[in-house]
């Protein structure tokens, strides 16, 4: 609100904002995967997010809760593979079919044996990091969690006051602002020396 206003026009009327969760995922030297969105119970891919998608700057799928299961623990897996089998090609020809390592926390999306299978079979490894202990080990809550919240709420305030007046639903806007604040955020933010530094 702005301000010099106090309550809202209407009472009991605030903006729903529409529950989304992403998934990170970066090499050490601060290479980005896409993000990975998932949007709560949709049965048709929304125009303003499968733009983003065609141009391969995020990976999206929608499940009941919008929280991270199991079969979309697996979708993601697919598209990693995808995207690491492509790397590899643009790495020396002598470390190119070595074994990957893939750090996870321990959510629960993750006791998935196909997910896990199919990673071993593309020669990645998997380490899950113990409970409570992201804050120590992962490097994106060790440094790069805090400067990308920072970026992402100023570069998400700035596109959702651009587009609020436009003719189109509040949840298209902030999908749409959300989804490209957390590019824009996450291009800036994974980067080569704050990935050392973590």
């Amino acid at each position: 609100m702005p301000e010099d206003v106090n309550n809202f026009i209407a009472k009991n009327s605030p903006i729903q904002i529409p529950h989304i969760t992403i998934m990170f995922c970066h090499n050490i030297i601060g290479t980005i995967i896409p993000p990975f969105v998932i949007l709560p119970n949709l049965e048709k891919c929304p125009d303003e997010i499968e733009k983003y998608i065609i141009l391969n700057q995020i990976w999206s799928v929608s499940t009941e809760s919008g929280w991270q299961n199991r079969d979309s623990f697996l979708i993601w897996c697919i598209n990693f593979i995808n995207w690491l089998s492509n790397y590899r090609l643009t790495l020396d020809s002598s470390i190119r079919n070595q074994k990957a390592l893939l750090i996870l926390d321990g959510h629960t999306s993750r006791e998935n044996p196909i997910s896990l299978y199919i990673l071993k079979i593309h020669n990645i490894d998997v380490l899950i990091l113990p409970a409570h202990t992201t804050h120590l080990l992962q490097m994106f809550d060790v440094v790069l969690a805090k400067p990308f919240k920072k970026q992402f709420s100023r570069i998400f305030n700035t596109l959702f006051s651009e587009k609020c007046l436009e003719d189109r639903s509040m949840a298209s806007i902030i999908r749409d602002s959300a989804i490209q604040a957390v590019i824009q955020s996450w291009s800036a933010v994974c980067n080569y020396q704050n990935c050392i530094t973590a």
